[in-house]
């Protein structure tokens, strides 16, 4: 087998295909306004961040992955989700909780 990425913007005929992959998406992700709302719109406005896996001897798919261009650099990214970097926070504040002194 030999596998071979492509994105949407190469291979825009893959999108039409995706239900070969079967429903893979876990039900409670199926149900958000917002992302119900926007999320066909990755695939027109971020061709080339859509992406599949292509057996390309046989023309299978494999697996889809979805992503979507952030502004900014990997230093502006949160440590972890559900969190911001702080410039004026003190290095301590900074560290996960499990790591804070006590």
């Amino acid at each position: 087998m030999s596998r071979v990425f492509f994105s949407v913007a190469e291979r825009p005929e893959l999108r039409e295909r995706r239900r070969e992959l079967g429903d893979v998406w876990a039900q409670f992700l199926l149900h958000d306004a917002v992302s119900n709302r926007f999320w066909s719109r990755l695939h027109e406005e971020f061709p080339a961040c859509q992406f599949f896996l292509v057996d390309s001897e046989r023309d299978t798919l494999l697996a889809e992955g979805t992503a979507c261009p952030r502004p900014g650099t990997l230093q502006t990214f949160p440590t972890r989700v559900g969190t911001r970097r702080s410039k004026t926070a003190s290095p301590a504040a900074r560290r996960p909780p499990s790591r804070r002194s006590r």
